[in-house]
């Protein structure tokens, strides 16, 4: 049975001696706080994951090299730190999807088809069900 929120045919591989899900998350945010809600968002809905935080865009380039794949990045940024973010970990893994929090409510939450957009202010569901939307879309 595949951890909460995670579908049973995502794609997701499964380490055979451990039964344990096969992946990672990857949290950039600059607020504490916010970080941290995120983290603890996480951590309850996906148990056992592994998770990598970062608030600055130097320690994330510097040190996301070993992240497990596939991949779930949850990036907190404005529009020009988001392509430096986007271009630092597309070069450390092919297999990640992208769930950006943003101050922009120009675009509607959902998925932009490069990414799944969460606005500002944001609670845990609808973080969760961006997140669930970039598992569900990964091979």
């Amino acid at each position: 049975q595949p951890p909460k929120g995670i579908p049973h045919d995502s794609g997701f591989s499964r380490n055979a001696l451990m039964g344990r899900l096969v992946m990672s998350f990857i949290v950039f945010e600059r607020d504490p706080f916010i970080r941290c809600d995120i983290l603890e968002t996480l951590a309850a809905n996906f148990p056992g994951v592994q998770v990598s935080a970062y608030s600055a865009l130097e320690e994330l380039a510097e040190k996301a090299a070993g992240v497990l794949q596939p991949c779930v990045a949850v990036l907190s940024s404005n529009r020009k730190e988001l392509e430096s973010l986007l271009g630092i970990l597309r070069a450390k893994t092919q297999d990640i999807s992208f769930v950006v929090i943003s101050d922009d409510t120009a675009e509607s939450d959902g998925s932009t088809g490069v990414f799944h957009q969460v606005s500002r202010p944001f609670n845990s569901e609808m973080l969760l069900r961006a997140v669930r939307s970039a598992l569900s879309g990964q091979q």
